[in-house]
């Protein structure tokens, strides 16, 4: 379980960090991401850090790297394509982010998601 903090970088940008709760396989972990409008295009700079609880995690370490960066193509893949086919749905999630921003609670009527 982590929790997560929304917030403006720099002029335009935008940040997402997250942090541990609790977790059964992880003594800590924390990372974000950083989205940064750069020639119209956007610079997205990604990072996890995870301490595991096993001693025999390093064992894992290259199949960890593969499962991040598998993970951060497949967010820009995402971004990519509903900007291109879905541009009504890309501008709910730009003012979904915005709303935030401002202190909004935006998860209401989400079956559930409590506050």
């Amino acid at each position: 379980i982590s929790g997560n903090k929304f917030g403006i970088y720099g002029e335009g940008g935008y940040k997402i960090d997250w942090y541990h709760i609790t977790s059964t396989s992880s003594k800590n972990s924390y990372g974000g991401v950083i989205f940064i409008p750069y020639k119209k295009k956007t610079l997205f700079i990604y990072r996890s850090f995870v301490h595991p609880k096993s001693s025999f995690a390093g064992l894992f370490k290259k199949r960890a790297l593969k499962e991040v960066l598998k993970s951060a193509r497949a967010i820009i893949s995402r971004v990519e394509s509903i900007k291109k086919n879905n541009k009504e749905k890309i501008i709910k999630y730009i003012n979904a982010i915005n709303r935030t921003l401002k202190g909004e609670y935006i998860y209401k009527n989400i079956p559930g998601v409590e506050k």
